[in-house]
């Protein structure tokens, strides 16, 4: 080999190893001091947090004691409905005479049973039956805002004046239908239910069934139930509240 060629060699010897041609081992693999590291992948970063819709309090988990708003009739079975709760407050709501307008100020202006649950039975007391279900619509409307539970009960029909047939009987049960209308799920039809205990052997009782009056054997004047027509309503409303779980 002459000195030219020699030289040449050399040359392209250090050129290569200056790594000034051709692609070297190192220089093929990956440089990670220049090259950033990836960001772990955030697979919770991508996917927003599904949060559960807030579920709508229970009435239930309000006061399981009982008040019980009306007249007279109210007067007389609260302490039926409070012999069936022994483990429960039960307020007597209930004033002698007293009309439906009377009763819904009352209703309203009570701060002490707003989360209790309510049982409203009056309007028997109104000449006529058109204020009852706006009365009855404002002492609801003053309850704790997430207290639903409630019962309205409908009127029952005086004896002697009140009878199928009559005037008022057409008031009542239009009051009763437009009750029915405005609170299906809160509803007893209290009326029905006692008129359908009439005794078929009793003759009065046959006739007041006729007649579509709670019977005589239920109550002791025209309208006023006797102690037996109050635990048949008291058990009606226990049987209520136990199957709506309040």
């Amino acid at each position: 080999m002459d000195r030219r060629s020699a030289l040449s060699l050399l040359a392209m010897s250090m050129l290569g190893a200056c790594g000034g041609g051709g692609t070297s081992t190192a220089e093929s693999a990956t440089d990670t001091s220049s090259t950033p590291a990836a960001a772990p992948l955030n697979t919770t970063a991508s996917t927003p947090v599904q949060t559960p819709p807030a579920q709508p309090q229970a009435a239930a988990a309000l006061s399981p004691n009982i008040a019980c708003w009306g007249d007279s009739l109210t007067d007389l079975y609260w302490s039926h409905v409070q012999t069936l709760y022994p483990d429960r407050q039960v307020f007597d709501g209930g004033v002698i005479g007293e009309t439906s307008t009377q009763i819904e100020v009352r209703a309203v202006a009570d701060t002490a049973h707003r989360d209790w649950i309510s049982v409203y039975w009056y309007g028997h007391n109104d000449f006529t039956k058109a204020a009852v279900p706006g009365n009855i619509a404002a002492s609801i409307g003053a309850l704790d805002p997430k207290n639903k539970a409630f019962i309205v009960m409908s009127l029952l029909n005086w004896a002697d004046n009140g009878e199928r047939g009559t005037a008022v009987y057409d008031d009542i049960v239009n009051c009763n239908n437009i009750l029915a209308d405005q609170y299906p799920d809160n509803f007893i039809d209290i009326h029905a239910y006692l008129v359908s205990l009439f005794n078929p052997n009793d003759p009065q009782d046959v006739q007041d069934h006729n007649n579509d009056l709670v019977p005589t054997s239920l109550r002791f004047d025209r309208i006023h139930l006797n102690d037996t027509g109050c635990d048949f309503v008291a058990a009606k409303i226990k049987e209520f509240i136990t199957n709506k779980g309040w």
